[in-house]
This record gives C-alpha cells, structure tokens and sequence, in this order.
C-alpha cells in the first residue's frame, strides 16, 4: 500500500486498524474535546471532525506518537509546513513509517510539549491550504460534508465510513453545536432559565496544557532578546514587531497575520487588568491605527512584563507599567489562546 502523506507539506498521517474500547474512547473525548472546540471557534474545522480523525489516528491516545510526542495527526519534521511557514527545529522523535513504500526504518515526526499543539498546526494548515478553501467558505459545521469534501481535495485516503461511524456512535456531532462549551463571562451573563444548556468545562489536564503551552511560548520568546529590528523582519536576523510575535507563535504552532492591525482582530479582547502569559497587547502611535504589538510574558502582582520589537533597541523586555511611553498607547489586549 503507498505512503498516504503530501510531501510538498511535509505531512504524512498514517492509519492503522483500531478496534476501539468504548471506556477509552469515551476518556480519550472528554480529555481533548475542549481542544478541539476551541480550535473550531478559531478556525471552523467542526470539532467532531477533528475528534474523529484523531481517534482513528491515535487508537484513542493509545499510538505511539501521541503517548510519546503528543503528535496526534503523525506530522513529520523533515519538511517545510505551509502553515507555519518555518522548518521544525522543536523536539523531535523517530520510529518506523510503516505506511511508506521507502524503506523509512527511523522517521521523524514532531515531538510537542501539549497535544493542543498538533491539534493547532493540523487545523492551521488545514485553513491555510488553498485545496480547501471551499469548505471555509461556506461556514458549514456537517461532518459528511467536510469529511467527503476533504478526502476529494486531497487529504489522505481516508476511511470516510469508519470516521463517520465513529462520529454517529459517540455522539461527536454534538461538540459542534452552539454554545456546546461557554466562557465565565457568558456563564455569568446567561439568564437563569437558559442554565440547561450544557456546558463542557475545561478539564484540569486541559488546563494545564494550555498553561504549558503559554509557559513554552514565553521561554522561546525570550530567547531573541537583543535581536535587532529590521523593518518587515520575520527571523531571528531581524524583527520588526508583528513579525516577531508572528515567528514566536508560529514556532509553537499558532498562525497570526503579518500585520500588528490584522493581528488585533484575532483571538478575544480582554481587559488590561485581566492579561497573563502568552496574550497580546496592541498600541498606537497616531491615536487612531494599531502600529505596534508586544507579547505578554507575565504578569506580577500590578506589573505587567512585555517583550516586543522597538525600533531603537530592538527585542527588549520591559514592564509596561512603568514605560510611560507605551502605557499611555495602549489600545488593547487580546487572548490568541484559547
């Protein structure tokens, strides 16, 4: 049987027979459906589709690469992710591709902190690849839909009834109704009588991958500090700032715009009091246009600690707080992660 993999995108999923066990499946959706709700509100991949297809990849979070690597759609790192649109310098493993007619006897697929990433740099690229745009373009959440759709754009030859059935035997479709998962301000905003709607709370293990996901980009930020600015920068050569938080997130799986302006209208706005790690802090220069962006690496007590790209000193860290310069240009914060 060929290699099912896209080698322009250095994507190669592999599938293999599962029988599936109801009470590990059953564990294996509740600990990941926040992930994969969250990414269908930023993306419009249904969440049911990506569950599926996680399931069947992983055997319930039972394969190798997602026990060891947290790689739950077996991404390579050998080759160039359009998604991302940098080569993988993050951790790696190595085991057999078993489903390649080349003797691939030590592949090597990416290694990630929390399995929210893969979930992210999957959809991301999904979003991203003009084969299928289509289904972007018609905001429909029907997983026969995008599941047919898929599988004649291009994506790997998958089983398109066995991940039907497993969407229709553990209820999956319900992940992407409305409202299926509510925020604190929503709970706290939602009538008395509308409190029958259910809610997914996010699970203590989810939690703590998000947090760890926000520690990662923190750490890595941190590293360019010093950097030059280079206007239109997006390497460690030279940064500007939107190309420095662009490369920052896109080193841990998250795509932004290329600009500070278009990136001020991802992700959700937050109150200033309210940022932590990982978020987005937005200013002006004119009073009237977002031109400048900085990321968020902690937040202490009233201190509010930032690393950005500045035209003079290039990547500095800094606390906001106490830089009357960019305090008084704040125009807003926002949360990318989820």
């Amino acid at each position: 049987m060929k290699t099912l993999f896209f080698s322009t995108l250095g994507w190669c999923l592999f599938f293999t027979n599962v029988s599936f066990a109801s009470i590990t499946t059953q564990d294996y959706i509740k600990a990941y459906k926040a992930i994969a709700s969250a990414e269908m509100q930023r993306t419009g991949v249904p969440a049911s589709v990506q569950m599926a297809l996680a399931i069947h990849l992983t055997n319930s979070g039972q394969s190798y690469l997602a026990k060891k690597a947290n790689n739950h759609f077996a991404l390579k790192c050998d080759e160039n992710l359009p998604s991302t649109d940098v080569n993988w310098s993050g951790k790696k493993v190595y085991k057999k591709d078993e489903m390649s007619d080349k003797d691939l006897s030590n592949a090597c697929y990416r290694k990630f902190d929390a399995a929210s990433q893969s979930f992210v740099q999957h959809n991301t690229w999904l979003k991203n690849d003009k084969r299928f745009k289509y289904l972007f373009e018609q905001s429909n959440t029907d997983a026969t839909l995008w599941i047919k759709e898929l599988r004649k754009a291009g994506y790997p030859a998958i089983e398109i009834k066995t991940l039907l059935d497993l969407i229709t035997v553990y209820e999956l479709g319900e992940l992407d109704a409305p409202k299926t998962i509510l925020t604190k301000v929503e709970k706290a905003n939602t009538p008395k009588k509308e409190e029958k709607v259910t809610t997914s709370p996010v699970s203590n293990k989810e939690k703590k991958e998000i947090a760890q996901l926000k520690k990662n980009i923190a750490d890595f930020a941190v590293r360019f500090k010093g950097t030059p600015y280079h206007y239109g920068g997006k390497t460690p050569k030279g940064f500007d700032c939107s190309g420095f938080t662009y490369y920052v997130m896109s080193k841990n799986g998250i795509l932004l715009q290329g600009s500070s302006s278009e990136q001020a209208k991802q992700g959700k706005k937050i109150k200033l009091q309210e940022v932590e790690t990982g978020d987005l802090i937005f200013f002006t220069h004119n009073k009237k246009t977002v031109g400048h962006v900085a990321l968020v690496l902690e937040r202490k007590d009233k201190d509010i600690i930032i690393i950005h790209a500045t035209t003079s000193r290039g990547v500095v860290i800094e606390n906001l707080l106490e830089s009357n310069y960019w305090r008084s240009r704040i125009v807003s914060a926002n949360r990318i992660i989820l």
